[in-house]
């Protein structure tokens, strides 16, 4: 085995014995969770989503916002003061290509796909080099290798192997 790679295992070992493990038993692993919204019934939404589709999608998030995508202040929604109140105008009025929707949403906690670190330093590099994948609640998330007996294993011998007893390839 390489100098590099012996060197390599004592600091991967010294970190997953010192590392936090989020209140989690082991085999601890970090993965990636963001927030993101989605649709639900009005009786569960913490919030409402307004959107646009002939194609491509464009969310309005301000009154102002839903002006200048329509290119043109409607008079009709000119004298409103929310974004509701000028959408219930635009969805009674103007929306018969069905192109104007408004949804109920709540935020749910979402694991990303194809993430996964053996150590929460290695996830939060993850996060700072990858920023630009992630929306602005993109966070670790320890989760357990639960009844894994084959990570528990792996875990195991990581914690506990004499690394330095292995010798160097020629």
């Amino acid at each position: 085995m390489k100098t590099q790679d012996i060197k390599f295992l004592n600091e991967l070992q010294e970190e997953l014995k010192t590392q936090t493990n989020d209140g989690n038993a082991a085999p601890v692993f970090w993965v990636i969770r963001q927030y993101e919204d989605q649709i639900t019934d009005s009786d569960f939404g913490e919030k409402t989503l307004y959107a646009h589709s002939d194609g491509d999608c464009s969310e309005f998030k301000t009154l102002e916002d839903l002006r200048l995508f329509l290119d043109e202040e409607l008079d009709s929604i000119e004298h409103y003061e929310t974004l509701d109140e000028a959408f219930d105008i635009i969805l009674a009025d103007y929306n018969d290509s069905g192109y104007f929707y408004r949804y109920d949403a709540i935020s749910v906690g979402v694991i990303q796909p194809d993430t996964l670190f053996l150590t929460k330093k290695e996830a939060q590099q993850h996060i700072e080099n990858n920023r630009h994948h992630y929306n602005s609640t993109a966070h670790t998330y320890a989760m357990t290798a639960w009844r894994s007996r084959v990570v528990e294993r792996l875990w195991d011998i990581l914690g506990t192997a004499d690394f330095s007893m292995l010798k160097e390839e020629k």
